[in-house]
């Protein structure tokens, strides 16, 4: 590139530049001029006394006028604060692109630079820069030099692609800049990648390769399902789904339209920076845990999935699926507990119960006991009357509602039986010869309080048989014979149904509801109640991720999902479309999650879903990806990105056994620190064992290096050296990773080997595992020309 087209760019730069502040400026001191001008007129308002309490029509006009100059400065401000931000990112780096196009029966090219929002010369109306979402913009990802083509409102246009350039820009100064055709090993990229992590994930606009760009602006399926590789950039694409979908829909969707359900909240920390960084408000973001305790309310005590990962990945014997540690008669007994739970998880969170929860909500519609109510020996509304009612009048609603609104119905027509009856009884004490009570008021009072006594009663026999809780009905089935056998009977049940049903009918019954019964809990509660009406603010005070509001649901880590919670989110979120990512390869619930996508399609089959699959990975240097592709050989696909670094190190210990490999551990975090390191993770197979590791290491590294617990109540993500369970490091990433326990105490079960893949693709640039005795059997199967032995 010669030095005129460098001085060209630097000197448009200046230009735009210059246009940003020029707007900084003027919207700065049209703030400051709006806020004097407000201050001035909220001082004159209480200089003239204006009357909180209006008196006067004329005092009730002066304060509705005032409440509305109030209120529409506000969102003034708030509309130019968000104007002023916005402006701030793009003058520390107006734009990263450029490309030259031609359309076709054209003979002049136009030149369009992009950048992470719109800029546009207020004097000329020219725009300076395209917002990277823009219809026209898509062709800087999705095309080399040539042919090209885009859709707007005009239909497609086709044309020519003349040129496309990239500019690192920083602080407002041209780092550098070349023109390319952003294939996947270009400078850019590789240069980004090879950066340090912060403690947030951050936007990724300069980087989309064409592959992600066309799911981030896919509008042909309201489901789409994207099934990625680890470091496929899965979680950043949905988020620019997420901020492209509130561009082009700016007129009837917001940021509260978007909720996300997030593995924990450590990762749902980890990813809130993105969409603030891309110009967008931050959305709603749930686990399902929360989703749930939000629909239940407070008064149970729900179980959460990290807890129940604790319990079965900490539990299970190597090699021997099903099996617990420890093998005298204690531990027999738990191996039991152990597999009647595995059993029952498996089981609740299969496709075969979402039938079995449909087939108990009509067994419950077609067994309700419908009882006459009976006042003084007058039928008031017979059985019969009551059928047509619940079957007929009100037939097309959920059974609970159904009840309700029968109930409400015999409330009201009590009313003036009630009231009869309380004059009755007043005319009888005033006729007593005994004179009792001689004021009125004592007649008054005393026949209200015997006519509520007597109608008390028949409120409470109503109350019996429509006063329904999806709880309690849940509760019967595990506890009642007859109901449990009315829906099972027929169904195919595991070796261990009866223990399941004693076992789970004792934690519900203490108001524990662990958390393979949340969602057939959940769907219950839907079949018989529907949707809540209304969505109040969650426990924590913020809003709740409402069905009524929510337009698009992105859900991460899908393959740790059930089918059963699949049709719940597709219940209550019924107009909405949705973002499924997940990957097969690093499912770490295989009792519980999906085994393949084709449920999906199932459940979601009415809302046309579609599946996009993303292979290539660019996190890892290739010596990392492919010793984590061999440790999963007949897993899902997976692209290397050919960046060099490391090959991933293997340490065993010898006889000194965890103190040798902790005082290892010790060292190489120590070295990795003084190399300038900023992320850096020991991950360990549980929270028990990294609580363990971590009090450890405290005691060898001492003050010399600061090292941080994560736990699953955490709020924050923490950036530094963490001491992390496997399960909560899904969807992380780091600098570098040490793998503790990579032998076969920790990871030989069959289950473990894809635990063990998910936990070495958490690493960017250095990978380390540590073996205290021999290597996992998944590991030892690893060519060693893959890795390095120490």
């Amino acid at each position: 590139m010669n030095s005129c087209e460098r001085q060209y760019e630097e000197q448009r730069l200046r230009l735009v530049l210059a246009e940003i502040r020029r707007q900084i400026a003027e919207r700065r001191a049209s703030l400051e001029k709006e806020a004097k001008i407000n201050a001035e007129a909220v001082r004159a308002a209480w200089e003239e006394e204006l009357p909180i309490a209006s008196r006067e029509f004329e005092d009730t006009v002066a304060m509705a006028a005032e409440t509305e100059r109030v209120t529409n400065y506000l969102k003034y401000r708030a509309l130019s604060l968000g104007v002023l931000r916005r402006l701030s990112k793009l003058e520390r780096s107006p734009y990263f692109g450029r490309i030259d196009f031609r359309e076709s029966n054209s003979q002049e090219a136009v030149r369009l630079y992009i950048g992470i929002a719109s800029l546009v010369d207020e004097a000329t109306g020219e725009h300076l820069v395209l917002d990277w979402r823009a219809p026209v913009s898509s062709m800087f990802y999705d095309y080399e030099l040539g042919p090209a083509q885009y859709k707007s409102i005009r239909g497609i246009i086709t044309g020519e692609l003349l040129l496309k350039r990239q500019f690192r820009i920083e602080d407002g100064v041209l780092k550098f800049m070349f023109d390319n055709s952003l294939k996947i090993d270009d400078e850019i990229l590789q240069e980004i990648l090879g950066k340090a992590t912060g403690d947030r994930m951050r936007a990724i606009v300069n980087t989309i390769q064409k592959e992600q760009n066309r799911v981030i602006r896919n509008e042909d399926q309201k489901i789409l399902v994207v099934q990625g590789a680890a470091g496929s950039g899965k979680t950043s694409i949905a988020l620019h789904r997420a901020a492209y979908l509130l561009y082009r829909h700016r007129d009837t969707m917001t940021s509260e339209n978007i909720v996300i359900f997030s593995p924990n909240r450590v990762f749902a920390d980890y990813i809130s920076a993105v969409l603030p960084e891309l110009g967008e408000a931050n959305v709603t973001q749930t686990t399902f845990r929360d989703f749930a305790r939000d629909v239940l309310g407070p008064d149970l005590v729900l179980e959460d999935v990290h807890d129940q990962l604790e319990y079965l990945i900490g539990n299970r014997t190597p090699g021997i699926p099903g099996a617990v540690k420890d093998i005298t008669d204690a531990g027999r007994h738990a191996q039991k507990e152990y597999e009647i739970r595995r059993q029952g998880i498996r089981w609740k969170s299969s496709p075969s119960f979402i039938q079995a929860m449909k087939d108990y909500a009509r067994y419950l519609a077609d067994n309700v006991q419908l009882r006459p109510v009976v006042v003084r020996g007058k039928v008031v509304v017979s059985a019969e009357e009551l059928q047509n009612l619940l079957t007929s009048d009100y037939g097309y609603m959920p059974l609970h509602k159904r009840l309700d609104r029968i109930r409400r119905r015999i409330l009201w027509l009590l009313q003036p039986l009630e009231q009869a009856r309380r004059k009755e009884v007043a005319k009888e004490l005033s006729e007593n010869k005994d004179k009792e009570f001689y004021f009125e008021s004592e007649i008054a009072s005393v026949a209200r309080f015997k006519t509520a006594q007597e109608f008390r009663e028949i409120r409470e026999h109503l109350d019996s048989w429509t006063q329904r809780n999806a709880f309690q009905e849940y509760l019967r089935l595990w506890t009642e014979d007859s109901v449990f056998h009315a829906v099972f009977d027929g169904k195919e049940l595991p070796e261990f149904y009866q223990d399941i049903r004693k076992q789970t009918a004792e934690k519900l019954s203490s108001g524990f509801v662990p958390y393979e019964d949340l969602a057939p809990l959940l769907l219950l509660q839907y079949l018989l109640e529907g949707l809540p009406d209304s969505a109040p603010e969650s426990q924590d005070g913020q809003p709740r991720p409402a069905s009524t509001k929510a337009r698009h649901v992105i859900l991460d880590e899908a393959q740790d999902y059930s089918a059963v919670q699949y049709e719940v989110l597709k219940d209550a979120f019924p107009e909405a479309s949705m973002t499924i990512l997940g990957d097969l390869n690093q499912s770490v619930h295989p009792s519980f999650g999906i085994q393949g996508y084709d449920i999906l399609g199932e459940v979601f089959k009415a809302r046309n879903p579609g599946l996009v699959k993303l292979t290539k990975s660019y996190r890892s240097t290739r010596d990392i990806s492919l010793f984590a592709k061999a440790l999963l050989p007949d897993g899902e696909p997976l692209e290397a990105l050919d960046r060099p670094g490391p090959l991933p190190r293997v340490f065993v210990a010898g006889a000194s056994g965890m103190n040798a490999v902790l005082n290892r551990i010790a060292l190489d975090l120590t070295e990795l620190a003084g190399q300038g390191l900023k992320s850096i993770a020991v991950i360990c197979k549980t929270a028990t064992e990294s609580q363990l590791v971590y009090e450890r290491l405290r005691g060898i590294l001492g003050p010399s290096l600061k090292i941080h617990l994560v736990r699953a109540r955490d709020r924050r993500f923490v950036r530094g050296v963490v001491v992390i369970p496997s399960y909560l490091a899904k969807g992380l990433e780091f600098e570098a990773v040490l793998v503790y326990g990579a032998d076969e105490n920790h990871y030989s079960h069959p289950d473990d080997r894809r635990l063990l893949h998910m936990v070495c693709t958490r690493a960017l640039h250095r990978l380390f595992l540590y073996c205290d005795g021999s290597m996992s059997p998944f590991l030892s199967q690893v060519d060693p020309e893959l890795y390095e032995g120490v």
